[in-house]
């Protein structure tokens, strides 16, 4: 019988952290990395650094959006879309303000504008 602990020592900083600040891995036994996130994400940038450096800037660009393609080829056969869920949610959700209150909606988006320092005329943007 196995005992469920909320919490995992990481493997690279030592440190006992509380579950939720490990990556998912369906790999391991508790079903959580070796390594805390904080740990991997410093692991992840220090490798992605070295190969920039290694493969040159425009290489290493074509590599990402190359990436990138595949992807969005691999969301379009599974969702039948090119955008992940939680994009397609807000865009909806963005889409039906502007139809149920146009006015309220051209209101906030001046707002924003204003406050990101971006003027409509200017922009291209219209209303």
């Amino acid at each position: 019988m196995s005992i469920k602990t909320s919490e995992k020592t990481c493997t690279k900083c030592g440190v006992t952290k509380n579950l939720s600040e490990f990556h998912n891995n369906k790999n391991t036994k508790d079903g959580r990395t070796s390594f805390c996130a904080v740990c991997n994400n410093e692991k992840i940038k220090a490798y992605q650094t070295k190969k920039r450096a290694e493969l040159g800037d425009k290489e290493w660009r074509r590599l990402k959006s190359r990436d990138v393609r595949k992807f969005r080829a691999k969301l379009k056969t599974e969702t039948g879309s090119t955008y992940p869920p939680y994009q397609r949610a807000y865009t909806n959700a963005t889409n039906r303000l502007r139809e149920l209150h146009p006015d309220d909606f051209r209101a906030l988006l001046r707002e924003e504008r204003h406050a990101l320092g971006l003027d409509p005329d200017t922009q291209g943007h219209s209303d």
